[in-house]
């Protein structure tokens, strides 16, 4: 990613970690926290800004590892927002980057924020696309199926397997 700046973002249910990495892959400062409401969003966009403006940078590139939900409101908040890419780094390519890393494979926050910007620098990421409308309604839909339809396959498998024990 050239002169952008990338923030490493790890997720979580109400307190995110954020890491800012300029294009030559210079961390700035440590890895702080952020909550998951519209303040915290306004916040983190204040400083990325008063970041590009200072070192001069084209836009913004925001990572995060898609997993879980999280990343929902985060995303429908800066999808408006016109110098923000919003990207999603995937959790297979995330673990083994971490081994690589340190050469172990023990997971901290810190770390992850770290390494999410800096796999964003390197632009490995995939770019997010946020369905909008009836598609997003579909797609909700649709996930909430093919988990209905693994649970019953589970309880079907346990009804069996308790019959087979007992009779």
């Amino acid at each position: 990613v050239k002169n952008k700046l990338a923030i490493g973002l790890d997720l979580a249910k109400s307190t995110h970690l954020v890491s800012f990495m300029l294009p030559d892959g210079m961390l700035l400062g440590k890895p702080f926290k952020m909550g998951q409401d519209r303040a915290s969003f306004d916040k983190l966009w204040a400083d990325a800004s008063a970041v590009q403006q200072k070192h001069g940078l084209d836009g913004i590139v925001m990572a995060m590892e898609a997993t879980g939900s999280f990343w929902e409101p985060l995303a429908h908040h800066f999808a408006g927002y016109p110098t923000v890419d919003l990207v999603f780094v995937s959790g297979l390519v995330m673990k083994r980057s971490r081994q690589v890393m340190d050469l172990c494979s023990t997971k901290n926050d810190p770390k992850d924020s770290y390494l999410i910007a800096q796999l964003a620098q390197e632009g490995k990421y995939l770019p997010m696309r946020l369905p909008r409308g009836v598609w997003a309604e579909l797609r909700g839909l649709g996930n909430l199926r093919f988990d209905l339809l693994k649970a019953r396959v589970a309880f079907q498998n346990r009804i069996q397997a308790v019959q087979d024990r007992y009779w």
